[in-house]
């Protein structure tokens, strides 16, 4: 049998090669983030001599068939390589019984991305004049005391660099994580659309955009529109750029809600929030 792993969120399909095999079952480690769902397609294929077990330090993990950027993995096998996120010694177990040992040593660190950040907080016409801030710190826009990033709503981009002393990945690939995003964020690295990403992890593989000496990295961050509505209502009524037909349903959120003195506790977090990082996987050849 052939195994598959489809995401389907991202379309992805990567091969399953950790499994044991029984007389009518198959068992597999299943990596999943938070809320996750993945496919697997079993189709015919030649046996292959498949890892039916993987430990680390005396302990057997549980992963091996996840990509790193569903972020609920540190340990990922391709066909021949094997990918970790932690330096360590791995003993693999295949079909036939035979072990592989592989030692692991990470050389490159975390790279974490700091403040300040230049924000362009971009408005449209009808709404407002786009206007910029700098974080020193990521937070959500509702933790501001200005009335127009706390109440925003749309789409604002962050602008940001980090440096890249040495860019040799023969032997690794580089992870971005955004960390806490509300809700959409588009990942641009050195002018390069890296991808789109609704759903938590926020987690992109950068490695073809990378650069040896300064990376410019841009995130354009959408959130949703409750958090216009509730500010708004505490302008006055020619101030207001919003309004909504949405009344009381059933005890869900509303616009009468929204228009309550206490209506800043339905504010939704928005806004790239961190921590942002890049992490460094090892790629290992495993023999044949």
């Amino acid at each position: 049998r052939k195994i598959e792993r489809w995401d389907p969120v991202t379309g992805e399909i990567t091969p399953v090669n950790v499994y044991e095999q029984g007389d009518e079952t198959y068992t597999l480690p299943v990596s999943l983030e938070p809320e996750g769902a993945a496919f697997y397609v079993f189709s015919k294929a030649k046996k292959a001599n498949n890892i039916t077990k993987i430990e680390k330090e005396g302990k057997i993990l549980t992963e091996g068939n996840s990509p790193f950027t569903i972020g609920a993995s540190k340990v990922f096998v391709r066909d021949k390589e094997l990918e970790v996120l932690e330096g360590g010694e791995y003993y693999l177990t295949l079909e036939n019984g035979n072990e592989i040992n592989i030692k692991a040593s990470l050389t490159k660190n975390v790279v974490n991305i700091e403040g300040p950040w230049q924000i362009t907080f971009q408005e449209k016409p009808l709404l407002g004049e786009p206007f910029s801030s700098t974080f020193n710190e990521l937070k959500s826009w509702t933790e501001s005391e200005k009335h127009r990033i706390k109440y925003f709503s749309g789409t604002a981009l962050y602008k940001n660099s980090f440096h890249i002393e040495n860019n040799d990945m023969s032997k690794n690939r580089a992870y971005l994580n955004l960390g806490k995003v509300g809700d959409i964020a588009t990942v641009k690295l050195n002018g390069e659309e890296v991808g789109i990403y609704w759903k938590a992890p926020y987690i992109s593989d950068i490695t073809d955009y990378l650069k040896e000496g300064k990376n410019i990295l841009e995130v354009s961050v959408t959130n949703l529109w409750v958090n216009r509505l509730i500010g708004d209502e505490k302008l006055p009524p020619e101030e207001r750029k919003t309004e909504t037909n949405l009344r009381n349903i059933e005890g869900r959120y509303s616009f009468e809600r929204f228009a309550q003195p206490d209506g800043d506790k339905y504010l939704r977090y928005s806004g790239l929030m961190g921590p942002v990082n890049v992490q460094y996987s090892i790629i290992c050849n495993m023999p044949d």
